[in-house]
């Protein structure tokens, strides 16, 4: 009789304690398939960039990084006092942008990049990740899909994105492409200049000038002279 009672008191502690873990791990499996914002935000890193004005910007390290011109820049500073901290885990030094990208285009190239690195302004992701159920499940501050199209992928939506993005006026549109060429973002380089080539295309020598807002520096023989050289590019003379 004490025996079956040992056995029985042993088999509800088991229980109990099966319980307890199947609990713990139920919770850690929220936190693996749902929001890890918490352990990002601790290991988020920043960096502060320059403009040759002075004024400056703090940015995620992971969005810099596609500007292969601040990649290359970027100077890890160990901390010597801790031995035991690996190197490049220390204080990432400033970093001076090209006075060809002013602090007046700088804001709209930091947030090219935090769009395509997945990032908020703190570091913290932004993409799109998939629960225990499969169903897409979008961050906040992430573009979802368009209510018109909810069959639109994730790169669909990011194409919208850029295409809305360089929708601005020349200017603007001259100055990020600038900026997108001297600090070396092939991405927002690519959008940049196509949406330059779209206002271009259809449109004759003259009116590419207008658009351009590019003097006529030819003279007259000069003009006739390449138009003899290049009848293909001067089809209505």
């Amino acid at each position: 009789m004490a025996s079956d009672q040992k056995g029985e008191g042993e088999t509800v502690k088991e229980a109990e304690e099966g319980e307890t873990v199947a609990a713990e791990d139920k919770g850690k499996e929220k936190v693996t398939a749902g929001d890890n914002s918490g352990e990002e935000k601790a290991g988020a890193k920043m960096i502060s960039v320059e403009c040759s004005d002075g004024k400056t910007f703090d940015m995620p390290l992971a969005a810099a990084m596609l500007s292969t011109v601040i990649r290359n820049s970027c100077k890890i500073v160990d901390d010597e006092s801790d031995s035991d901290k690996p190197s490049g885990d220390g204080e990432i030094s400033m970093v001076k942008l090209p006075h060809q990208v002013p602090s007046t285009i700088f804001p709209e190239v930091k947030k090219y990049c935090m769009k395509h690195a997945k990032v908020d302004e703190k570091g913290n992701s932004t993409a799109t990740v998939f629960t225990n159920t499969g169903a897409a499940a979008a961050s906040s501050s992430s573009t979802s899909v368009p209510d018109d199209d909810p069959t639109a992928t994730e790169e669909e939506v990011l194409k919208n994105w850029d295409k809305e993005f360089v929708n601005v006026d020349q200017w603007p549109l001259y100055n990020l492409l600038l900026a997108a060429h001297f600090l070396d973002i092939q991405g927002l380089f690519d959008i940049a200049s196509q949406k330059v080539a779209d206002m271009l295309k259809g449109k004759n020598s003259q009116e590419m000038r207008d658009t351009l807002n590019i003097a006529n520096d030819f003279t007259a023989d000069e003009q006739q002279a390449i138009r003899a050289l290049n009848p293909w590019a001067f089809p209505n003379p």
